[in-house]
């Protein structure tokens, strides 16, 4: 069963029981709430990650999770014989995204928006960014440094406006190699 949620819609709450849920693309936001404060970001999921994974053994849900971007995800469902190869592969993969996410609250703040960028880039398609203040949270930087840093980036041709819609961004930063920009 698939699902699409738009940009800040919740997926589910934190302590909630349900199934365990594959990105298909877009954005996942995961928030960890303590006590009665606010929630606070703990990491991401983006296409082909797995979230909601501690349901099978606490038996609910420990983040909030919500859309960063407009996604889609499906029910998981794969067949129990395959399992252990399926978690050994997520542990891998969360592994990688936890430095993935590091990496978005170290460092310069150009270097911070460029690895979120990537982090959100999905087989070469125009990126619609989150909402700033949702940047400011994951990157830990003001939402006055973010918009200068974007338009820093724009200002250099690193990554440009798409014409005809608005949000969306074109990074000129793929595969690790610069390309021309096109709009």
């Amino acid at each position: 069963m698939t699902y699409t949620f738009k940009a800040g819609e919740i997926i589910y709450f934190s302590a909630q029981k349900g199934p365990v849920y594959r990105v298909l693309n877009g954005s996942v936001r995961l928030d960890r709430q303590f006590n009665d404060i606010e929630p606070t970001f703990a990491n991401l999921a983006v296409a082909h990650d797995l979230i909601g994974v501690e349901v099978l053994v606490e038996g609910s849900y420990s983040f909030e999770a919500r859309a960063l971007t407009d996604c889609q995800i499906e029910v998981w469902s794969e067949p129990a014989f395959l399992w252990v190869e399926s978690f050994a592969k997520e542990l891998l993969q969360s592994f990688k995204r936890k430095a993935d996410v590091v990496t978005l609250r170290c460092g310069t703040a150009k270097q911070r928006v460029l690895n979120l960028i990537h982090l959100l880039e999905q087989d070469g398609e125009d990126l619609r960014l989150p909402r700033l203040r949702d940047i400011s949270e994951i990157t830990d930087l003001t939402i006055e440094t973010i918009s200068r840093t974007m338009t820093q980036l724009k200002n250099q041709g690193v990554i440009t406006q798409v014409t005809g819609s608005r949000g969306k961004l074109r990074s000129c930063y793929r595969y690790g190699r610069k390309e021309q920009a096109t709009s």
